[in-house]
């Protein structure tokens, strides 16, 4: 019977630092897919028109990236999954099996879902503003991915319509 000896990769203080790292940006991408995905391009530019100082400076920085509908909705998809197959994959160096899989499901239900949208739903202006810089990071980062699968559903969708415009279609 041979008995073999494994080391991490990483140690467990570093591993512990990255998964909390993954967690944050999980809640982030789940944040800005509410934040952000629920402001169309319109309600943007109305409010850099009636809004407050603060939410007109907030609107200005993140109307142009939003313009870009599917193509933002794909990197934050891709972004959110990407970091929680990660997250799973560290936590089973620390814990394996199913401790692994159940401790990665409820952290990123606790930190990278709820708490998330639950603050995005009330500040989503505000969190899409300030984080516009990680936002178009990732845009470059999946790009070769993200930007193809963009147009891929401008093709198959059309490009993105405001709520406004459905609204007045379906009407008439």
């Amino acid at each position: 019977m041979k008995v073999q000896i494994t080391r991490r990769a990483l140690p467990v203080w570093v591993t512990i630092l990255f998964v909390i790292c993954l967690l944050t940006l999980s809640g982030l991408f789940s944040g800005l897919n509410l934040g952000l995905m629920s402001l169309t391009p319109h309600d943007l530019a109305v409010i850099q028109e009636a809004g407050t100082e603060k939410d007109r400076k907030y609107a200005k920085k993140i109307h142009p990236v939003r313009k870009k509908g599917n193509f933002l909705l794909c990197t934050i998809l891709l972004g959110n999954v990407l970091v929680n197959s990660t997250t799973t994959i560290l936590l089973d160096t620390l814990i394996s099996g199913g401790f692994a899989v159940a401790g990665a499901t409820l952290a990123i239900v606790i930190f990278g879902e709820i708490i998330p949208q639950a603050i995005c739903s009330r500040h989503g202006l505000q969190v899409g503003a300030r984080t516009i810089t990680l936002t178009k990071l990732f845009m470059i980062v999946t790009f070769p991915i993200a930007f193809p699968l963009s147009k891929l559903l401008d093709i198959i969708l059309g490009k993105f319509m405001s709520v406004y415009k459905s609204i007045s279609r379906s009407i008439d």
